[in-house]
């Protein structure tokens, strides 16, 4: 209920147009040999659908997203994931820029009108990769453009992959802000507004 939430930004800021890709991370990887959250424990989550749980699967990283038996063939246009927030500031650093605030991302993804989805105040599930699709993995960042891409042209900002922002939860704990919802998040999880939370070491196969 309520007037919609516009956040305030004091002053101008530019953000990407899409999510990192895999071939964006793997030129960072290459330049740095920056080795991941999930490389250095050795897996990351997936999600199971017999079981409809988050397991950690061995071998699980973002040249392998879903574990050891897939790989990234195919998919170097699709948004980079098993990425920790650690991997994604660290990513950042090197690019020369910084990860948004929770404000700056959503004044992206909605405007100045306070509109619920990048697109408008109806949810539409042929702008976006989401849980309505069942399609249940990552697409090519800008799939969907422009009939799902925000005011100011950006994409996948609903759906696809959660996005991490640079926004603590709350003051004194060590959790961030994600935004966007993904490829499994249903209309409300991939609104404008809606966060959630997650710990800086986490990494997952829509993350």
């Amino acid at each position: 209920g309520g007037a919609p939430r516009v956040p305030r930004i004091d002053h101008g800021f530019y953000i990407s147009r899409t999510p990192v890709t895999n071939a964006e991370y793997a030129r960072f990887v290459h330049a740095t040999g920056y080795v991941t959250t999930a490389e250095k424990e050795g897996s990351g989550l997936v999600y199971n659908p017999r079981s409809g749980s988050w397991d950690h699967v061995p071998g699980a990283d973002w040249r392998h997203p879903e574990g050891p038996e897939s790989n990234i063939d195919g998919r170097i246009d699709h948004p980079v994931v098993q990425v920790s927030w650690h991997d994604a500031a660290a990513y950042a650093e090197w690019a020369g820029v910084q990860l948004p605030t929770e404000d700056q991302w959503e004044k992206a993804a909605r405007a100045i009108d306070g509109r619920l989805y990048p697109w408008g105040d109806i949810f539409d599930s042929a702008r976006c990769n989401s849980g309505e699709d069942d399609i249940r993995t990552t697409t090519p960042v800008g799939l969907y453009s422009p009939h799902g891409d925000t005011p100011c042209d950006c994409a996948d900002m609903a759906g696809n992959i959660w996005e991490w922002t640079a926004t603590l939860w709350r003051a004194g704990s060590d959790s961030r802000v994600l935004r966007g919802g993904a490829f499994g998040s249903g209309a409300r999880g991939v609104r404008c507004a809606f966060r959630r939370l997650s710990v800086p070491y986490i990494r997952g196969s829509d993350l």
